[in-house]
């Protein structure tokens, strides 16, 4: 993606943080985010996908995934895009150092056992990952872990179009893992 692509997109992303603080996700049009973006609503779905993961971008709160009703094709960005906008954000980012919060907790296999249940067992059953042991949602969980640390602790990402385009990167991998839980 280019340059102008990236300040594009900061355009839309802008103007839709904008748009849905005043008038809520249901209240606002893909052609009113364009228009306060000067962009055309063909580029704002290109660079965006729909309107729901625009709202996740947005990261106006954080709404479960599990509730803007995205296709599961749409998944794996929206995972990863709400990890990289809590970063542009200042945000508290829930999924840095699992290790730390289980090694510190006074009970650590419960807090192990916590965090397994609340990350990879609401995950399994956000994209049906009928295995027996959860491996799809487990290794999705990995992926996201890795990327929150990648960002925040390691700051592998030094400006925003770094993380933007790490963020692709990783959308796709944890797409993969998606599309692997659908297909069994």
């Amino acid at each position: 993606m280019s340059q102008p692509s990236r300040s594009k997109r900061a355009a839309i992303v802008d103007a839709a943080r904008l748009l849905f603080a005043e008038g809520g996700f249901h209240g606002v049009t893909i052609r009113q985010i364009a228009a306060e973006a000067q962009v055309s609503p063909a580029l704002v779905i290109k660079l965006c996908m729909s309107k729901a993961g625009l709202y996740a971008e947005a990261g106006l709160s954080e709404v479960p995934i599990t509730d803007l009703d995205l296709p599961p094709s749409q998944l794996g960005a929206a995972y990863v895009r709400r990890i990289e906008q809590r970063r542009r954000s200042g945000a508290p980012e829930p999924r840095i150092s699992p290790s730390n919060t289980i090694r510190n907790a006074e009970n650590p296999a419960a807090e192990r056992e916590r965090i397994n249940s609340d990350w990879v067992g609401a995950l399994a059953a956000h994209i049906e990952d009928g295995t027996e042991d959860r491996v799809h949602a487990g290794a999705i969980v990995c992926l996201l872990v890795g990327f929150a640390e990648g960002l925040r602790t390691i700051g592998v990402a030094e400006n925003d179009a770094a993380a933007d385009t790490l963020a692709g990167y990783y959308g796709e991998l944890v797409q993969q893992a998606i599309d692997r839980a659908a297909g069994e």
